[in-house]
């Protein structure tokens, strides 16, 4: 996913059965040396309400005020992978 517009902040979610999200690399991460500048946020996640066999994660891509909290170095998000 790849967020192109340079003035909004967007978020996706993503539906996918529980196993399956332990089984994949759900992250884009790029590093400078050690340092990481860019990785996908996942904001959220949450049962589905109708089978509790599927999460639903929100990634969100675009301009990310807490990205400190997340251990980046840059506040512009904007892929997000797996």
């Amino acid at each position: 996913m790849v967020n192109t517009c340079p003035n909004s902040t967007k978020k996706y979610t993503v539906y996918m059965n529980i196993m399956d999200w332990f089984k994949v690399e759900h992250f884009y991460t790029t590093y400078e040396g050690n340092q990481v500048i860019t990785d996908s946020i996942i904001r959220e996640c949450h049962m589905y309400e109708d089978d509790a066999g599927i999460l639903a994660c929100t990634f969100e891509l675009g301009y990310i005020e807490d990205y400190e909290t997340f251990g980046l170095m840059e506040p512009w998000q904007t892929r997000a992978a797996w």
